[in-house]
């Protein structure tokens, strides 16, 4: 070996010991459930989720938990550092992976009061003829409802990307709208919301988490999502339970009856 090639040999000794020490430290670090944690998420799933979020944090004081909403929208949040997002839908970006927590049921309300003053609707195609009151999560997605396999296109009176708000207008008894069971369900069982078309186009949205890598996926997000994972279904399925049994909303008019 020449000379030259001997101090070649001993640096890329010396860069592969820095690699290795590097490595036993990452790997060392994924195992604590310490240091800064940045999760975003619906603001409806982080309000649903406080107490388990709260019990995290008592049993994990080392970590440094920082919570963002989604309001933003997805092309802000996607600019920005995060652990973990947790995304309600079909994963926006295959670049991520996505690991499944839950799935939550969405439906058509109004109010009885808006019920009596413009009528039942009994067909999608009614919905022409009411107000309707749009929740908006992307400015690329098309204006339009579900109907089971079916897509309504739809020319909203009101636009708004929050759900805390398409339900505010609902309760005013402003128009129809598409609402999360979840956010529905107190609602419904207070005799506030009336669930449209008898429930036939109900319908289910998977959540995911979504993290940058499982090579190096830290501890600390394993158990978050782990912890999310065994919590949150039971969560959902307790607060939509109310819908099983809706009270009865009395005498309303001929075109204002449930089929």
């Amino acid at each position: 070996m020449t000379e030259a090639g001997e101090r070649f040999y001993q640096r890329a000794l010396d860069i592969l010991e820095q690699v290795d020490a590097t490595q036993r430290e990452i790997s060392e670090g994924q195992s604590e459930v310490k240091g800064k944690l940045v999760v975003y998420s619906p603001t409806l799933l982080l309000d649903k989720c406080r107490h388990h979020v709260s019990q995290f944090v008592r049993e994990h004081p080392d970590c440094e938990l920082e919570l963002h909403s989604t309001a933003l929208g997805q092309r802000a949040v996607l600019d920005r550092r995060f652990d973990l997002l947790i995304y309600i839908g079909e994963p926006f970006d295959s670049s991520f992976i996505a690991r499944p927590l839950a799935n939550v049921g969405y439906d058509y309300f109004a109010s009885p009061d808006y019920l009596e003053r413009c009528g039942m609707p009994e067909i999608p195609e009614d919905l022409f003829k009411h107000r309707c009151i749009y929740r908006s999560r992307n400015e690329q997605d098309p204006v339009a409802w579900q109907f089971g396999d079916e897509e309504l296109a739809i020319n909203p009176d009101i636009i708004c990307d929050s759900p805390y708000m398409t339900n505010a207008f609902l309760l005013q008894g402003i128009g129809v709208g598409q609402l999360p069971l979840i956010l529905a369900a107190s609602s419904v069982a207070k005799g506030q919301l009336v669930r449209l078309f008898a429930g036939q186009y109900a319908f289910r949205q998977n959540i995911y988490g979504l993290y940058s890598s499982r090579r190096y996926l830290p501890h600390k997000v394993k158990v978050l999502i782990d912890d999310i994972k065994n919590d949150l279904p039971g969560e959902i399925e307790a607060l939509e339970s109310l819908l099983e049994n809706p009270p009865d909303t009395g005498e309303m008019s001929p075109t204002a009856t449930l089929s």
